[in-house]
């Protein structure tokens, strides 16, 4: 058993070809938002406020912070109801990493050896 985070703890996981990798939900929701960088691609996390659950996309930004309901992005990006809204309000066509809501030993039983964000 991997005792790096809590057994039951919540969590995003996201696997690619090259990355798979642990995002406690505890980190998320303090963070508000997450900026990470996955197989050289700049990966956003937040919770969807519309289903209370973590979501991931890939999407070029320095910045994002939970403002009320949204998370804000560079370039007057907004997130709503879980999708990425351009400042004038069209959809960002951003692509999705494949991504799993787990509890941690049930993804770390599936994916050993998987990186945790943040350690």
């Amino acid at each position: 058993e991997d005792t790096r985070v809590e057994r039951m703890a919540m969590g995003l996981g996201l696997i690619t070809d090259g990355t798979v990798r642990f995002y406690p939900m505890d980190l998320i929701e303090a963070d508000g938002a997450i900026v990470d960088e996955v197989d050289g691609r700049t990966v956003v996390l937040f919770i969807d406020q519309t289903s209370f659950t973590p979501v991931a996309f890939y999407l070029e930004t320095a910045t994002a912070r939970l403002d009320g309901r949204e998370v804000m992005f560079d370039r007057g990006r907004v997130a709503r109801r879980g999708l990425i809204h351009e400042a004038e309000g069209s959809l960002v066509d951003a692509e999705r990493p494949q991504q799993l809501f787990s509890r941690w030993y049930g993804f770390a039983l599936s994916f050993p050896g998987t990186e945790v964000y943040d350690q």
